[in-house]
């Protein structure tokens, strides 16, 4: 029954909520190769999904630290490239990070923004920006660290359906940008502060982290907007990997799912279901999916598993 309620819920998270793309593209639709180095490296700066034959501009800033604070519109220099974009929507260009004119960055760590913008830009792309880290001498700055993240099924093989989050461990939810996601699957974790970071995952079979570096949760909530109020679906999960980021450093989390020991002693907080999917209401056709989709869970969970709709808080 569990794997059934899970899949219906799988099916309204599939709807409502679309496959993420790399976090290495931070800063989507702008993305920037390599994000980090020494002043001095050749970064791209680039888009895959510009408004078609649209002449762009671009901006930088710098600051020793983005976790607190980012460059306002009037501490960029620029443009300091101008290019267009092609009939797709595709731009790119190359900048020397130690060869911008007006812009003389200090010899140590901090963070180089570029900031692309368009007259006919829309609205919600309006100062659109990424960034680059700068390391000196093996330093990085704070709110720099990273999680490179891979997941994987502890019986090998593949699923076509899961989702994933991850929080600071005193955080009371999980948070994830990407939708539904194949497991394996890897990405990276950006711009992350330092201290103590929890990972959770569950596939549409209901596995979960397990094995060396997990512990119990005790049920928390999995959700996919920043706020956690509402709007998006909320996983129920059980399970995280944790890590640990010192000194803005760069570590691994090999993540690891299968099936959670039903004899393990209870948690402190009472387990709470699988899955609670809240979903907002629609017009495009999808409304109808989820009532569908409530009704069937009602029959099959005897009122443990709840859906109900929410408009999204703006």
């Amino acid at each position: 029954m569990r794997a059934l309620v899970l899949l219906v819920a799988f099916i309204v998270l599939t709807v409502l909520v679309p496959p993420g793309r790399d976090a290495a593209a931070k800063g989507a639709p702008v993305g920037i190769s390599p994000d980090s180095g020494e002043l001095g490296t050749v970064v791209e700066v680039w888009s895959e999904s510009w408004p078609p034959d649209t002449e762009v501009r671009l901006y930088a800033a710098f600051t020793t630290s983005a976790a607190e604070r980012y460059p306002g519109p009037s501490e960029y220099v620029g443009p300091i490239r101008i290019v267009r974009s092609d009939s797709d929507g595709v731009w790119q260009t190359q900048v020397a990070t130690d060869d911008i004119p007006g812009l003389a960055p200090p010899g140590e760590p901090g963070f180089l923004f570029f900031r692309a913008d368009s007259d006919d830009l829309p609205a919600f792309l309006e100062g659109n920006a990424t960034d680059f880290v700068v390391e000196h001498q093996g330093l990085r700055p704070p709110g720099s660290g990273e999680i490179r993240l891979s997941i994987a099924l502890a019986s090998g093989g593949s699923v076509p359906a899961g989702v994933f989050g991850w929080r600071r461990a005193d955080a009371p939810w999980f948070f994830s940008p990407y939708g539904v996601i194949p497991v394996p699957f890897e990405t990276t974790i950006s711009s992350l502060a330092d201290g103590e970071w929890e990972i959770v995952a569950m596939t549409r079979a209901g596995s979960e982290p397990i094995g060396e570096g997990t512990y119990d949760l005790g049920g928390a909530s999995l959700c996919f907007n920043p706020s956690c109020a509402g709007g998006t679906p909320i996983v129920q999960v059980h399970s995280a990997f944790r890590v640990t980021i010192e000194n803005a450093q760069i570590v691994e989390a090999n993540v690891v799912l299968g099936t959670l020991r039903s004899d393990e002693p209870p948690a402190q907080q009472e387990r709470v279901d699988p899955l609670v999917a809240t979903v907002p209401p629609s017009e495009d056709g999808r409304t109808a999916l989820i009532a569908g989709a409530s009704v069937l869970l009602a029959i099959l969970a005897a009122g443990t598993v709840l859906v109900r709709s929410r408009r999204v808080a703006r």
